[in-house]
């Protein structure tokens, strides 16, 4: 309804205004790829959690190669050979973006590099490779949907214009400033969203990066 398209005005105006909205900087470097790298490596994960939580966790994270590094620059580059479209490449620092009224996520290196001849300048580029770690391409399955945007449009995801969803939980941190004590960390709610299959088709311009679906408050 028109109440789950109440709070971005607000953001908005947060954003244009001249508060400052931070979260502790370790919590927002926790959620850095830069960080999920470092957790993925043997012995990441088990420095903060028992073995089989550790492995559980493990069984879940993606295959990332790192291309600052000459070890897992050179898998990668081998995997880009035999696979060109196989992979994208993501900001390791890749920061926040807001509602992207007020940002812009390419500008401040948060768009995705994808195909080969992007991929492989990428490789070249001695400065730019460092921040970037690569992933497998990932090819969600695909439906037909009837979507509806903020200005009340009804758009129809069929044929070229195919749509995805996906799914995210929401958590919630708060602490006692300066590193105090954890008042709250717990499951917060959750969120899914659809768009065009086809980041590049005319509809994904009208939905944004994601159509926003449903989101649940945890009691």
């Amino acid at each position: 309804g028109g109440e789950a398209w109440g709070e971005w005005p607000a953001v908005e105006a947060i954003e244009r205004s001249r508060a400052v909205m931070s979260s502790p900087l370790g919590s927002r470097l926790a959620h850095r790829r830069l960080v999920q790298h470092a957790l993925r490596r043997p012995g990441g994960l088990e420095a903060f959690l028992e073995r089989e939580e550790a492995a559980r966790l493990r069984a879940v994270l993606p295959e990332q190669w790192h291309l600052g590094e000459t070890r897992e620059r050179e898998e990668a580059s081998a995997l880009l050979d035999a696979e060109p479209d196989g992979y994208v490449a993501k900001n390791m620092l890749r920061p926040r973006t807001g509602s992207n009224a007020t940002q812009d996520r390419h500008a401040t290196g948060g768009g995705i590099v994808a195909g080969g001849d992007a991929l492989r300048a990428l490789l070249a580029d001695e400065v730019r490779r460092r921040w970037y770690v690569v992933y497998r391409r990932v090819r969600p399955a695909t439906h037909e949907a009837r979507v509806h945007t903020h200005t009340g449009e009804t758009l129809d995801l069929v044929g070229p214009a195919v749509g995805v969803s996906e799914a995210a939980t929401f958590g919630v941190f708060l602490s006692e400033s300066g590193g105090g004590a954890v008042l709250r960390n717990e499951t917060a709610g959750v969120g899914a969203r659809t768009r065009t299959a086809d980041p590049q088709h005319l509809f994904a311009a009208e939905l944004g990066y994601g159509a926003l679906s449903c989101v649940q408050a945890a009691g």
